[in-house]
């Protein structure tokens, strides 16, 4: 299972907004800021249809199964398939946005044991089991990367099928069969219960194992560390990320200095299906180089590379200027995101 859940930018569509912008200086200069804000100047708009390409992942996972059911230790294999998904919801707290992973999908197992004194009243029971999950993954994403939280998973039994098998031939063998298959009719209620709640920590943890370590891979990448770094500085001219959310979009605020982010485009209502950079020409031009430094690591962390080839490049569908608001507009066909 691979995520990769993250929206980046190549330099170049900076530098195109502000050489068409610097043409067209607003006269009277960027919007003020009120005390406790910081100034934007840059705003990633990142809707979640952008993001789905990357997001979405088939799963198909074959592995053993050890487990114990009323009593009886069984074994065999289950074969997990499924799909993942990206959701993107409000976000809980300021410089925050809030991811949620979904994983759906279906289990089937197929499992032998041995009940029964030894001897030859051991009965061997077999077990064909479908089940039905859904799971989800909260993640939060702030300046110091990502933070999962662990997986909750729902599941329920579509169908199951389990048979007794007498070691013992003959009369006895019946005899024992049918004793076998009044107690597995008895015990079923506790064995769907249990067979349910294996298969949910099996998924949880698969989901979780997967999950974490995409997003550490992700937070390992230089940016975070370089970014926690300039966060950390006392320079009031360091440019800081902040996000945010909601049920339809990812922003990511480019910011000087410490605060909420300022105040920023007017953007319109839904989210496009293209990603948008907003670049606040009046204020980016003397934080030009770091800037660009700051996207273009933004755009590394995401599996980017300009000179990589037409797969991780961005598009630019349309460039814009807004000269009575200060704002150059780039708006961009695709993503600079590949699969890993």
């Amino acid at each position: 299972m691979r995520i990769r859940p993250l929206p980046i930018l190549a330099s170049v569509l900076l530098l195109i907004a502000l050489v068409v912008g610097l043409i067209l200086w607003p006269p009277f200069g960027p919007e003020p800021v009120k005390p406790g804000e910081a100034p934007v100047i840059a705003l990633i708009r990142v809707p979640t249809a952008a993001l789905a390409p990357v997001a979405e992942t088939k799963i198909d996972d074959h592995r053993p199964v050890s487990e114990t059911i009323v009593g009886t230790h069984v074994s065999g294999t289950a074969n997990v398939e499924g799909a993942t998904s990206l959701k993107l919801l409000p976000s809980p707290k300021q410089g925050e946005a809030e991811l949620e992973i979904l994983l759906s999908g279906t289990s089937v197992s197929n499992t032998a044991g041995q009940a029964g004194p030894a001897g030859r009243d051991v009965v061997e029971i077999k077990s064909h089991t479908v089940l039905e999950f859904e799971a989800t993954k909260l993640v939060t994403l702030d300046a110091t990367g990502f933070h999962p939280r662990p997986a909750e998973v729902e599941v329920q039994i579509r169908a199951s099928r389990t048979e007794p098998q007498a070691m013992a031939g003959g009369v006895r063998g019946k005899i024992v069969d049918r004793v076998a298959q009044r107690r597995i009719a008895a015990t079923k209620s506790e064995a769907d219960q249990q067979t349910v709640e294996n298969t949910r920590r099996r998924v949880a943890r698969s989901f979780d194992e997967a999950a974490d370590a995409q997003l550490q891979k992700m937070n390992d990448r230089p940016v975070f560390h370089e970014l926690i770094s300039a966060a950390t500085k006392s320079d009031t001219d360091a440019i800081r990320l902040s996000f945010d959310s909601d049920a339809g979009q990812l922003l990511i605020y480019v910011l000087v200095g410490d605060g909420r982010p300022g105040p920023g485009p007017k953007l319109t209502a839904p989210a496009p299906d293209a990603a948008e950079v907003y670049v606040n020409y009046s204020r980016a031009a003397r934080h030009l180089p770091t800037v660009i430094e700051t996207l273009d690591r933004l755009r590394s962390a995401g599996g980017g590379d300009a000179s990589s080839g037409a797969e991780s490049n961005a598009e630019v569908a349309d460039v814009s200027v807004h000269p009575t608001t200060g704002w150059a507009v780039v708006k961009l066909d695709r993503l600079p995101l590949k699969k890993p």
